[in-house]
């Protein structure tokens, strides 16, 4: 009479890969583990071979990989409408429901086109802006004429570049509307 306790080859082989998943994932968190440990500034708590395993060596970028400056100045299109106001024109952020939660790459796709666009224009170009980003680009002339080399371009005619770092957290429960500088910038852009 077969004993109960032996299992199928079928539920072993299941037991197998189990074990084989878990290993995998075990050694992913030990490795994250000790990349994020060795970029933290100094404290109390030390892993095992901590001074051994180096993870600056084999991971010089740390978490900088995967995050950007969140000070770092953000970049908004605009383009001019028929009756010459600016609108908004950029198809960020990807996470909306426009972009189905980031199912459609469109706004990635126009960031490579707006880097395209900006790669040969000199800094000198830029314009600082102390008030509303709108109306130094109403009072901003075009630079000349540049082509929008993009197969499927959504820039085009009269737009409008705005860099503006983001309102710090210390300011963001201000009672008055806080605009912070920016830099300004008009292209003629044809398609």
């Amino acid at each position: 009479m077969p004993s109960d306790n032996l299992a199928p080859p079928e539920a072993r082989g299941l037991n197998r890969l189990g074990g084989v998943a878990l290993a995998v994932v075990s050694a992913w968190v030990i490795v994250l583990a000790y990349v994020a440990h060795g970029f933290m500034p100094y404290n109390p708590f030390s892993l095992p071979f901590e001074r051994y395993v180096r993870a600056s060596t084999w991971a010089p970028e740390g978490w900088s990989f995967f995050t950007r400056n969140p000070q770092e100045p953000d970049i908004r299109l605009y383009s001019r409408g028929v009756d010459g106001t600016w609108m908004p024109s950029g198809l960020t952020p990807n996470s909306s429901p426009a972009n189905l939660f980031g199912l459609r790459r469109g706004g990635r796709a126009q960031g490579m086109e707006s880097a395209l666009l900006l790669e040969h224009v000199a800094k000198e170009s830029w314009q600082a802006c102390e008030g509303a980003p709108l109306s130094c680009l109403e009072r901003m002339e075009a630079l000349p004429p540049v082509h929008n080399p993009t197969p499927g371009p959504t820039l085009c005619g009269h737009v409008g570049f705005v860099s503006q770092k983001p309102v710090p957290w210390a300011w963001s429960r201000a009672t008055r509307p806080v605009v912070m500088p920016s830099n300004v910038l008009v292209m003629e852009v044809s398609c």
